[in-house]
């Protein structure tokens, strides 16, 4: 596998295996997070993902869901996203589930059609970095939307079946502001 920079996946998918189609994250302005400072964000070739695929399938005797990394692969185009699906496809035909990081402006740059035809190809399980419920907290967090855009964001999955988790962060707001 030819991982560039260091790769994050969240703990639920320790053991599913990681393919890496992005390097660092596209905003990499959010100011707790130091993750991807190191690395200059870019879209790995697709040749660079055929060929990692071809070793996972050499690692993964069967893999029925597969992670995409890094910081916030959902922000490929649909089209993209679809030719990955169709590459992931062709090599684990068993694969039932493609789950990546996502942001709220990554989501928000999709139409329904296309969020549709993503969850058709089996990309239904989101990690979404909404981090805080308070548009204070989420300027401070410099994160690049509101909790009216969150919401609007996670309305759409939810009404279109895409399965995802909303990511908060516990403690942001400082202390003694919990409760705000």
């Amino acid at each position: 596998m030819h991982y560039e920079g260091t790769t994050y996946r969240p703990p639920p998918e320790a053991d599913t295996p990681l393919l890496q189609v992005t390097v660092g994250c596209a905003h990499n302005h959010c100011s707790f997070c130091a993750m991807y400072r190191d690395v200059t964000f870019r879209k790995i070739p697709m040749t660079q993902i055929e060929a990692d695929l071809q070793e996972l399938r050499g690692i993964y005797k069967k893999a029925e869901r597969i992670f995409l990394v890094n910081g916030d692969a959902f922000v490929l185009k649909a089209e993209t996203l679809l030719e990955i699906a169709e590459k992931i496809k062709a090599v684990f035909p068993e694969c039932r589930t493609i789950s990546m990081y996502a942001s709220i402006r990554n989501i928000k740059a999709k139409s329904d059609r296309e969020l549709e035809a993503l969850r058709a190809v089996c990309i239904d399980d989101l990690y979404v970095g909404v981090e805080s419920g308070w548009d204070e907290v989420l300027a401070h967090l410099n994160k690049g939307h509101t909790v009216a855009e969150a919401k609007h964001q996670l309305d759409r999955l939810n009404r279109l079946g895409i399965n995802h988790i909303a990511n908060l962060m516990l403690g942001t707001a400082g202390r003694g502001k919990g409760r705000d």
